[in-house]
């Protein structure tokens, strides 16, 4: 069961890194470089240029950077958690067992006692990963977990969510099939999630001879990707779990 629970974390967390992996740059492009978010009270889009008076900046609906709503909150009487940086929460009932701040912290590196509002934006800018919920049920057979991805700021301009699910399908047979998955199929689709239709993945194949499922749903947030796994053993129930998410 163990090797199992290893195996199923890589797997989930393996389609963002393909996708990640797998942009190739586009004709003309250029290099694009982050800097860190200096203060809580900035946004995560670069400072604007300066523009003439006579000219109105566009509006960029990037949402502002703190603390809670990048991370979400997890309310434990209710065994709910609202993420209010991506605009989604999920109600799960008392078998889940959530991540806490702690286990949070380690999945993306971080020292606990170091979170803050500079440090969780500085992680999202260098590494451009974050991974701010993971849940679990049936002993592990059960997951779901959310991850933002920076995609920059050309990219972050020039994919939508169904071109980023397609570059993220192209990578995933190999990458699965590494992790010693068998007969793995790779599908993108769009599906009805949290009151809207995004693009999403559907992965399914055969570990050690026990049926494995996903569905990694793709939001875009501003200049970034939000992914939204679940993924099961032996039965598919994907479709449950992401049917315990809401619109905030």
């Amino acid at each position: 069961m163990k090797k199992f629970l290893t195996t199923l974390l890589a797997l989930v967390m393996m389609l963002s890194f393909a996708a990640c992996s797998g942009k190739q740059p586009f004709d003309g492009g250029e290099e694009v470089t982050h800097s860190p978010t200096a203060s809580a009270t900035q946004t995560l889009e670069p400072e604007a240029t300066e523009e003439p008076a006579a000219q109105t900046a566009e509006p960029t609906n990037e949402p502002e950077a703190s603390v809670d709503p990048i991370l979400g909150v997890y309310f434990e009487d209710t065994n709910t958690y609202e993420n209010e940086y991506i605009g989604i929460g999920c109600k799960l009932d008392s078998d889940w067992v959530v991540y806490d701040e702690e286990q949070i912290a380690e999945l993306n590196g971080i020292v606990v006692d170091m979170i803050t509002d500079e440090t969780i934006a500085d992680q999202l800018e260098k590494s451009g990963y974050l991974q701010p919920f993971y849940a679990l049920t049936e002993e592990g057979l059960v997951t779901v977990n959310i991850t933002l991805e920076n995609l920059g700021l050309l990219y972050g301009s020039l994919l939508d969510e169904q071109a980023y699910a397609e570059i993220a399908s192209e990578q995933l047979p190999s990458a699965f099939e590494g992790l010693g998955m068998t007969d793995v199929t790779v599908e993108t689709d769009t599906v009805t999630f949290a009151g809207g239709e995004h693009a999403a993945i559907f992965v399914s194949g055969s570990l050690e001879g026990i049926e494995f499922h996903e569905i990694l749903v793709c939001m875009k947030v501003g200049r970034y990707i939000a992914n939204i796994t679940a993924a099961s053993y032996l039965a598919d129930v994907t479709e449950d779990v992401l049917a315990l998410f809401y619109a905030l």
